[in-house]
């Protein structure tokens, strides 16, 4: 099982999803501020609770851990610009979904 490790933002807490499968190809992009990479990505995650449903009902700046299935750890978003995150559940598995450009690569 992977598991995906989400900081939010401004506060103490940490949350961790396990995860189906985890992979991430960041693609690069030209914006006005230059080069950015984008993390964009839904996960499969198991279906959380219900108060940890309600926090994220609506996007969090957070940074984001996660090692994917060939051993690469990723650091998706910083205090500079933080990747959004929302969980859309389901009956028994719920989506995280991740949106999120940065100026570096995510590799850690």
């Amino acid at each position: 099982m992977n598991v995906i490790s989400v900081n939010i933002l401004n506060t103490s807490n940490s949350y961790s999803f396990n995860a189906d499968d985890v992979s991430l190809t960041p693609t690069t992009e030209d914006s006005d501020s230059g080069q950015v990479y984008n993390c964009d990505k839904d996960y499969v995650i198991d279906r959380p609770d219900d108060d940890i449903l309600k926090i994220f009902s609506y996007p969090r700046n957070s940074i984001i851990r996660l090692k994917t299935n060939d051993g690469v750890y990723y650091n998706i978003g910083n205090n500079d610009i933080p990747a959004q995150v929302t969980i859309v559940p389901y009956l028994q598995k719920a989506t995280l979904k991740v949106t999120c450009k940065m100026l570096e690569q995510p590799f850690v």
